[in-house]
């Protein structure tokens, strides 16, 4: 079954919605997808799990970018 590109992380809990923000603790697009699927969830833990991918997604945009 093809990934739904609109919604490409529906199917994760969110202990793996967090997991992959850790792992992608740099990449502020996937992190912003994690964060717009944490967002669509109810429940408290989803929401705090938002608000944490949305600090990560702030630091990684501040952070310099290497040189080359």
């Amino acid at each position: 079954m093809p990934i739904e590109t609109d919604r490409p992380f529906r199917e994760w809990p969110l202990e793996q919605l967090a997991e992959q923000a850790l792992l992608h603790a740099a990449d502020r697009v996937v992190l912003a997808g994690l964060g717009e699927e944490a967002g669509r969830r109810p429940g408290a833990r989803a929401k705090a799990l938002q608000a944490r991918i949305e600090r990560m997604r702030q630091a990684a945009e501040a952070a310099p970018r290497g040189a080359g």
